[in-house]
């Protein structure tokens, strides 16, 4: 990991009020992803409810990941470091559930960007045991290209913040340790 960009996520956590910090042991952890940088994704209250109340479960990690700014892609590529959480600077693939939560079309392209960056196969279907659930809530207006579905394991169209109880729970009836793919729904 670059010790550039570590030192940049530090520094924004440690002027922030509100991160959680949670020990791993025994819980599913869950990176939830916003496929923006830091400050347009820090400015979602929906994106910092589901934060909120992820973490206020007792068998759930989730912890913050965003694309990198256009300042730090190069650094990114030229040390191979992939996409991190702000947190405990875990890289994404070693959560067991990837949350995406799309809120503008544009966005869209970054999600497969995140996956590809942290070497995770975009399809769902290329994805083994070893590789976490990927889920994507959107709210934007526009539907999610027919080409694109393939890239998550499972996905909802509204609101993040007011399914997310019920999708947590039945995703914890078949997720925790197993990291093995579902089907979409």
């Amino acid at each position: 990991m670059s010790w550039k960009l570590k030192k940049k996520v530090q520094s924004l956590i440690a002027g922030e009020e509100g991160a959680v910090r949670k020990d791993w042991g025994g819980r599913v952890s869950v990176a939830l992803v916003y496929p923006n940088t830091y400050a347009v994704g820090m400015s979602n209250l929906g994106f910092q409810t589901v934060y909120e109340r992820l973490n206020a479960l007792p068998d759930a990690v989730c912890e913050r990941v965003f694309f990198p700014d256009p300042e730090d892609t190069d650094e990114f590529s030229r040390t191979g470091t992939e996409p991190f959480s702000l947190e405990s600077l875990r890289p994404l693939r070693e959560f067991d559930i990837i949350g995406f939560s799309v809120t503008y079309e544009g966005d869209y392209i970054n999600v497969l960007r995140l996956l590809g960056m942290a070497g995770i196969p975009v399809r769902s279907a290329d994805r083994g045991p070893g590789h976490p659930w990927s889920s994507w809530a959107a709210c934007a207006r526009s539907p999610i290209p027919s080409r694109w579905r393939p890239s998550w394991t499972r996905w909802r169209w509204g609101r993040g913040r007011s399914w997310w109880a019920k999708s947590w729970r039945r995703t914890r009836r078949s997720a925790p340790g197993a990291r093995t793919p579902c089907g979409g729904t």
